[in-house]
């Protein structure tokens, strides 16, 4: 098996976070759905909570606490640097990039898993892998979170009702997922035969990542909300046709397979 590095950068305004920025009480607000917000919330407590403890002077230096920091501000997350830093992460530098003048924290881990090196170039043509299940059970939760929260976008409502019904979490079927990988080996272009509503697409993106490609299909699903509107969170067959696959997406007895 292969040696990888990951890149990691961090914007030090600081580490994607800008204190004259907004902060959103539930939502942060942020595009980019591979990252959830428990994550970001996260790293906002752990770098406030670190300058809270050197504001008061509770920070251990070498020769004794530190000096009192009187001019230290709370940081509050700002998406756009957020995007930045992003767009920095995806071309792996291996130093440290100039970035519209942030400061830059940076590193690099090497990644070697244990396995056995692959022999054959079939060995590596896995049509799945448990990375792309965790990105897709990430974002289908991720949406259906924003939905039972309110804090979901409908064009009709500005923000959507909050659906309290909804279960918090998806949890991934792997016999599902074997079905569906059984048909779609056939490469036939049409969904696989089961007794469940599906969401399926043809992409014919044969150069992307498969990762991003997930990002792009699983925000077309989720978008008929944003663009179309449900104002009173009542699924039939009489809802438009064109809300298919966001309907598909937020059913409450929803199983996930890719």
């Amino acid at each position: 098996m292969g040696t990888r590095a990951v890149s990691m950068v961090f914007l030090m305004a600081a580490v994607q976070l800008y204190f004259d920025g907004f902060a959103f009480a539930t939502a942060f607000g942020c595009k980019n759905t591979l990252i959830g917000d428990n994550w970001r919330e996260m790293i906002l407590k752990v770098h406030n909570d670190m300058r809270r403890k050197l504001a008061k002077g509770q920070q251990a230096g070498k020769n004794g606490a530190l000096p009192y920091a009187k001019n230290m501000k709370q940081l509050y997350w700002d998406c756009t640097v957020e995007d930045i830093a992003h767009e920095q992460v995806v071309k792996c530098p291996n130093t440290a990039p100039v970035v519209a003048g942030y400061g830059v924290s940076f590193d690099t881990i090497l990644v070697a898993p244990a396995g056995t090196q692959c022999q054959q170039n079939q060995d590596t043509k896995e049509l799945m892998t448990d990375e792309l299940r965790d990105q897709a059970l990430n974002m289908h939760n991720y949406y259906r979170r924003r939905l039972a929260s309110g804090w979901a976008k409908d064009a009709k409502l500005i923000y959507a009702k909050p659906s309290s019904a909804m279960p918090a979490l998806l949890k991934y079927d792997c016999t599902l997922e074997n079905t569906i990988m059984t048909a779609l080996k056939t490469c036939v272009g049409t969904a696989a035969a089961t007794n469940k509503a599906e969401n399926f697409i043809a992409y014919g993106d044969y150069q992307s990542e498969r990762a991003d490609i997930f990002q792009k299909v699983v925000e077309q699903w989720w978008s008929p909300l944003a663009d179309i509107g449900n104002e009173n969170n009542l699924y039939s067959d009489s809802n438009p046709a064109a809300l298919k696959t966001y309907i598909n997406t937020v059913f409450k007895h929803a199983q996930m397979y890719m």
